[in-house]
C-alpha cells in the first residue's frame, strides 16, 4: 500500500485501478478487478497458465493449488488486519483507502466468490466497522459501530451535496464526535 510521510503524518495513497492487486514475483495481468484492498505478492502462489489470475476455486482434486493460493490469501488478510489496526492507532491519514473492499465481480472466474465473501470480505468489513477509521469534526477518529454493535459514527445523507452540508453543519455543534469531518 503506497503511503507518503507529510509535516502532518503518514498518509495512505490510493491504489492505481490499473495496477495488478497479486503479484508471483511479477505482476499478475489481470488481477486488477481482484477487490483485495491492498497488494498482495507471494512468490509461492500458484498462477493460472496464462497468469492472469490463481487459482482460487474448489476443486476435488487432492493438494489443489488453490489450496495454497487460498492459505496465502488467508495470511494476506491477517497482514492486512494488523496493517489496520496500526495505521488506526497511529491516526494515519486516508484511512478510507484500506476500506475499499467489495465483492469478487463477475468476470474472475478463478476465484470461488462463496469463499471470498465469507472468509475474506466479513472479517474486513467486521473490522472495518469497529475500527476508528472515521476522522471527526471534533478532531478524534471513531469507528462506524460501537463494540456492542450499535451504530456509532453518524454520516449526514440528503439528496445533494448542499443538503448533506447543512445537516453537517447544524449537526457538527450538537455531536461532532460521531459526526465525519469534512473532506479536504
Amino acid at each position: 500500500m503506497p503511503i507518503e510521510q507529510t509535516d502532518e503524518g503518514v498518509r495512505l495513497l490510493p491504489l492505481d485501478r490499473d495496477l495488478p492487486r497479486l503479484f508471483c514475483d511479477f505482476p499478475l495481468l489481470g488481477t486488477e478487478l481482484f477487490p483485495f484492498p491492498v497488494v498482495i505478492n507471494n512468490p509461492t502462489f500458484n498462477p493460472t497458465d496464462a497468469r492472469d489470475g490463481l487459482f482460487l476455486t474448489q476443486t476435488q482434486r487432492a493438494d489443489p493449488p488453490s489450496d495454497l493460493n487460498r492459505a496465502i490469501i488467508a495470511e494476506a488478510l491477517g497482514l492486512y488486519l494488523s496493517l489496520l489496526e496500526y495505521a488506526s492507532e497511529n491516526e494515519w491519514g486516508h484511512l478510507h483507502l484500506l476500506a475499499v473492499a467489495k465483492p469478487i465481480p463477475a468476470g474472475l472466474g478463478w476465484v470461488d466468490q462463496n469463499w471470498y465473501r465469507n472468509e475474506i470480505l466479513a472479517p474486513i468489513r467486521d473490522s472495518l466497522l469497529r475500527t476508528n477509521i472515521v476522522r471527526t469534526a471534533a478532531g478524534s477518529m471513531a469507528p462506524i459501530q460501537s463494540s456492542d454493535g450499535k451504530k456509532y459514527a453518524w454520516f449526514p445523507s440528503g439528496p445533494t451535496k448542499e443538503v448533506r452540508r447543512g445537516i453537517w453543519r447544524c449537526c457538527r455543534v450538537w455531536f461532532p464526535e460521531r459526526l465525519p469531518a469534512l473532506p479536504d
